[in-house]
C-alpha cells in the first residue's frame, strides 16, 4: 500500500474525514504529502504505518492542513517551542498559524518520541 493509501485510510477513521473527502484528489495528495513530511520532520526516522500513533499523527495533521483557513481566525495559544535546559521552558505562539503541527498530532508525536527515548536500566 502506498503512503497516500495509508493516509486516506487513517483519515477516513477520524472525525472530520468528510472534509478530506470533499476536496479534489490533487488537493488531498498535497495535504497528505505535507502532513507526512511535517510528522517525519518532527519525529525523525521513517514512516511506521504499523504504529497507530504514527498513522493518527499524519491523519490529524492532514485534516489540520485542510482546515487551516477556517481555524486561523481563532486566536488561541499554541506551543511554538519547548526546551529542557535547566528547569525547562515553553514558548507559546499567539495564533494557530504559528504552530507547525496540530495539537493532537503534536501529542501523538511526543508520545512516539517518548517511547524511543525511554532510558532503560541494566
Amino acid at each position: 500500500m502506498t503512503d497516500m493509501e495509508m493516509i486516506a485510510r487513517a483519515v477516513a477513521a477520524r472525525s472530520g474525514a468528510e472534509r478530506f473527502a470533499a476536496v479534489p484528489p490533487a488537493e488531498q495528495a498535497r495535504a497528505a504529502q505535507l502532513a507526512l513530511t511535517d510528522v517525519l520532520a518532527f519525529i525523525g526516522g521513517a514512516a511506521d504505518w504499523e504504529d497507530p500513533l504514527f498513522a493518527g499523527a499524519v491523519a490529524e495533521q492532514c485534516l489540520f492542513l485542510l482546515n487551516t483557513r477556517e481555524e486561523q481566525s481563532t486566536i488561541r495559544a499554541f506551543i511554538a517551542s519547548e526546551s529542557v535546559e535547566g528547569a525547562g521552558s515553553v514558548t507559546y505562539a499567539g495564533a494557530r498559524q504559528n504552530a507547525l503541527l496540530s495539537p493532537r498530532a503534536q501529542e501523538y508525536c511526543r508520545t512516539i518520541l517518548g517511547r524511543r527515548n525511554r532510558i532503560q536500566r541494566a
